[in-house]
């Protein structure tokens, strides 16, 4: 209970996951085999690092009914890669395209694709407001309230697909309602009850930012067969890598990426085996 707003929505989406699988099994029963199967079964379609998170609340479910003690020593969380993360191929990237441009149930996937390719981080995406965007000058500020440090408040320029990318958001954010400049970008679905009836509407806030681009994402994924613990964070990881190929100065990637700790570009560039051939050639 005393748990922030946001941790307790996560709490809320992995426990839905938990219950998927083991939802009619009592804690008491749950033992050291189960927990490992548990991993197996999820790591089939998350990376190790989600899949860690959900054991996590379930030992914390078992700790708070005093049965974590008796598998704890038993127990071992799954190893996650260090990279923290990988840049996509080019056949990931055309079949998540082709796929995205597919799809007319969830068409803004193929937007925050595009959107993804300045590099954001998902969540300063999710948060961006209507009067972030300046389609006349090209570009998008990111605030404070969501980086994940102040140094990555900043300005993005967008190029020509974010740009076109973004005059249709701001169009499908004008058909949701939110039309100041103070509304979200993305904004919030809620359910209201109508008077009389027993089912709810679907109603947008455009006070409340969208939650998760998740559920468009997994479907995404899975739509373009592509691998199953492929995160969207990764996008961000193969932008990084393409400036890195690409010969962008360090200090301009930095700025682009919001990065507030020069030793995080080794975590996201991750230089393929072509552009290193590239070089080759051109010292030859």
């Amino acid at each position: 209970l005393d748990a922030a707003a946001n941790t307790r929505r996560a709490w809320t989406a992995r426990l839905k996951n938990i219950n998927a699988v083991l939802g009619e099994m009592p804690v008491g029963r749950i033992t050291p085999d189960t927990m490992r199967r548990y991993q197996i079964e999820r790591s089939k379609t998350m990376s190790a690092a989600s899949v860690n998170a959900e054991t996590k609340l379930l030992a914390g479910v078992l700790l708070y009914c005093r049965q974590w003690q008796r598998i704890r020593g038993d127990f071992r969380k799954l190893r996650e890669p260090k990279t923290g993360g990988r840049a996509l191929t080019d056949d990931e990237m055309r079949r998540l395209r082709a796929a995205a441009e597919r799809r007319s149930e969830s068409s803004h996937i193929l937007l925050v694709l595009q959107m993804l390719s300045c590099g954001l981080r998902h969540k300063e995406l999710r948060t961006l407001k209507v009067g972030d965007i300046d389609l006349e000058h090209r570009c998008l500020q990111i605030r404070r309230d969501g980086t994940k440090t102040d140094a990555g408040a900043r300005l993005v320029p967008m190029g020509e697909e974010a740009l076109q990318a973004a005059a249709q958001l701001l169009q499908r954010a004008k058909q949701l309602g939110s039309t100041e400049t103070f509304h979200y970008l993305f904004p919030a679905v809620e359910f209201v009850k109508i008077q009389g009836r027993k089912h709810q509407r679907r109603k947008p806030n455009p006070l409340r930012p969208q939650e998760s681009f998740g559920d468009a994402w997994r479907s995404l994924r899975e739509a373009a067969g592509v691998d199953p613990t492929l995160r969207l964070h990764d996008l961000r990881h193969h932008v990084a890598t393409e400036m890195a190929e690409a010969g962008v100065p360090i200090d301009v990637a930095d700025r682009m990426m919001g990065w507030s700790d020069p030793s995080m570009r080794k975590r996201y560039q991750h230089i393929q085996d072509a552009a290193l051939r590239r070089g080759i050639d051109r010292l030859e």
